[in-house]
């Protein structure tokens, strides 16, 4: 569940950075800007995604660990996501992809 938490995690945070003035011009230069609802929309399904993780460190792990990990899980994350932004613009969205993809194929394989 960790691999599962630290890809949703990852998810969240790219989501709620996209709906970011700055970060989405930076990934997406070609394109127009988001509207406010759009972004809006984004950082809702990031937090979403924030939330999902903790519950399921929270439920496979217990309160006290299960929130030790989860703000590893979160500091990790973040450390790698601020890195790709600032180095590896090009690499967010296909890191983004093979994150969610992971965590999809690792849920359906643990069910």
């Amino acid at each position: 569940m960790i691999i599962i938490s630290f890809n949703i995690i990852f998810m969240g945070f790219l989501l709620i950075s996209l709906s970011m003035k700055q970060h989405y011009l930076q990934t997406f230069s070609q394109y127009t800007l988001l509207s406010k609802k759009q972004s809006m929309l984004l950082r809702f399904i990031g937090y979403a995604f924030l939330s999902l993780a903790a519950w399921l460190c929270i439920h496979d792990l217990g309160l006290g660990l299960g929130l030790v990990y989860w703000t590893g899980l979160l500091t990790v994350a973040a450390m790698i996501q601020a890195l790709l932004f600032a180095y590896r613009r090009q690499w967010i969205m296909p890191s983004g992809l093979i994150a969610i993809l992971i965590a999809i194929t690792i849920g359906a394989f643990s069910l």
